[in-house]
């Protein structure tokens, strides 16, 4: 459940870079980043994935376990492979307006899909989703969850602007509404609220 949870995740992070509307935060400061170093979004996100869980492991390494490793290795892989070897291919390298409307809508259900699955799994959180969640705990205040997520989600689009990473649209449109999708598909399928 968790390897499918990141596919579907993986799929929706492909379909709004096929959008052009920009991408969620994490991903957009990685894409500006791998761009000016010339690497590939999976090599670079994997690295900056292991920067970020030595964080995770001297804050609260209880939220390390095998869907950490799943997660942080394998999105980014699997974004560049969906995006290049078989949305391009299907839909062309730059969709009609429409299209590229669609995708961007799909790609937020896809990731609320594959967080509720990825979620569900319990096998441990990606290093980035983490940080928000550590603080909140550490602070003894997970009511303010949303908040910290809104304040590291910012500190990624400032580094993003910085080196000119794809900011748009869709970068609102994923911070704001992968969230609240993603606790209401739950409560829908199982009946609970997703945590924090």
């Amino acid at each position: 459940m968790s390897i499918f949870g990141d596919l579907v995740i993986a799929l929706g992070c492909a379909f709004i870079r096929f959008s052009d509307f920009g991408t969620d935060p994490y991903t957009s400061m990685n894409l500006g980043i791998k761009d000016a170093l010339g690497m590939s979004l999976g090599v670079w996100q994997l690295l900056m994935n292991c920067v970020v869980i030595i964080w995770v492991f001297f804050a609260d390494r209880r939220k390390i376990n095998i869907g950490t490793i799943f997660n942080m290795a394998g999105i980014g892989f699997m974004s560049d492979f969906l995006l290049y070897y078989i949305i391009e291919p299907l839909f062309g390298i730059e969709g009609t307006l429409l299209i590229r409307i669609i995708a961007l809508i799909f790609s937020v259900l896809a990731i609320a899909v594959g967080l509720v699955l990825y979620v569900d799994a319990d096998l441990g959180i990606a290093p980035y989703d983490a940080i928000a969640v550590i603080i909140s705990e550490k602070l003894k205040k997970p009511q303010r969850y949303r908040w910290y997520r809104m304040a590291t989600d910012f500190v990624c689009v400032i580094i993003s602007f910085i080196f000119k990473g794809p900011l748009g649209i869709g970068t609102l449109f994923v911070a704001f509404c992968t969230g609240p999708l993603a606790a209401l598909l739950r409560n829908l399928f199982y009946g609970r609220k997703i945590p924090h």
